[in-house]
C-alpha cells in the first residue's frame, strides 16, 4: 500500500516535532495523522490584530519561548525528562 511522502520521510524519526506558523494554524495540522506521536502545532489563525510581529507571537503563543515550553512539556508527557527537569527548563509552568 502506498504511504503519503510525509510519512515516509518521518517513519523512522524519533523525537518531538513542533510546527509553528504565523499564519494558519490549519496548514500544519493537515498533516498531524502522518506525523509521528510527538507531533504539536502552534499557529495564530491569522493575527488580524494591529501589534508588533513579537507582542503578537507572545500573544498568540508562537515566540520562541512558547516552542522551548511545547517541547519541553512534550519531553515530560512522553516521559523522557522528568519534573526536575522541566522545572529547570519551564520554570512557574504550572
Amino acid at each position: 500500500a502506498r504511504q503519503p511522502y510525509v510519512k515516509q520521510l518521518f517513519s523512522q524519526e524519533e523525537g518531538v516535532f513542533i510546527a509553528v506558523t504565523d499564519y494558519m494554524k490549519a496548514l500544519p495540522n493537515s498533516i498531524a495523522r502522518w506525523m509521528p506521536p510527538h507531533y504539536e502545532t502552534l499557529g495564530t489563525d491569522g493575527y488580524g490584530l494591529s501589534e508588533s510581529r513579537q507582542s503578537l507571537r507572545d500573544y498568540f503563543e508562537v515566540s520562541a519561548q512558547c516552542i522551548v515550553q511545547t517541547a519541553v512539556s512534550i519531553l515530560f508527557r512522553a516521559g523522557h525528562i522528568d519534573k526536575k527537569q522541566l522545572d529547570k527548563h519551564w520554570p512557574g509552568h504550572e
